[in-house]
């Protein structure tokens, strides 16, 4: 079994067959985890955005980004294209990651073709990203100077509680089994008689 990364090559193959059931390959493909925003740009390039790799431009903004392909989405986002690629292209900027988004925030949100709820999606995010987080001391790996004095009784709060607040069920009377004699006096089988009123 080939893993994603193994089928990219075959898109360039002279085999019209074989660039065909690569496609397949990734029509079926559950875990495309390996391959690059970089790798899905290799397949719209290499074959047109068509009907066939619609898929590929769908899947683009799940994959991790790398510097050349946030230039090959600029270069996307500029072009005029058919409403379900350019729809894509800009979910998938919309959802680059975020290293790459804060390094090109002003190229991104000055974009002139990026739709206005795209552009709001990110500067929100970026947004988000520049508050301060509210933590006074970060946590340290350093021992603390204080040691912690264990001799001290535990607070009542923390402490498990006593025998008398939890209390098991407990039956005044035996339980009855279905296959017992009716306690009514009957004859019959408890489940025949009193169990079913």
């Amino acid at each position: 079994m080939f893993t994603p990364s193994q089928v990219i090559p075959f898109f360039n193959h002279d085999d019209p067959w074989v660039r065909d059931h690569a496609l397949r390959y990734f029509e079926h493909c559950h875990d495309p985890s390996p391959l690059t925003a970089d790798d899905y740009w290799a397949v719209i390039d290499s074959r047109g955005q068509n009907d066939q790799t619609l898929g590929f431009a769908a899947d683009l903004k799940h994959a991790p980004g790398t510097e050349r392909s946030f230039e090959r989405r600029l270069q996307a986002l500029q072009a005029e294209l058919d409403e379900p690629f350019d729809t894509h292209y800009q979910h998938a900027a919309r959802d680059i990651d975020f290293p790459l988004l804060a390094a090109h925030r002003d190229q991104l949100l000055d974009h002139a073709r990026l739709l206005p709820h795209v552009r709001e999606h990110m500067a929100l995010r970026l947004q988000v990203a520049d508050q301060p987080t509210g933590i006074s001391n970060p946590p340290s790996d350093e021992p603390s100077e204080e040691p912690i004095d264990h001799s001290e009784p535990m607070p009542t709060s923390l402490a498990p509680p006593s025998d008398d607040w939890i209390q098991p069920f407990r039956r005044e009377t035996p339980k009855i089994g279905r296959n017992d004699p009716c306690p009514c006096g009957s004859g019959k089988k408890y489940k025949k008689c009193c169990m079913t009123n």
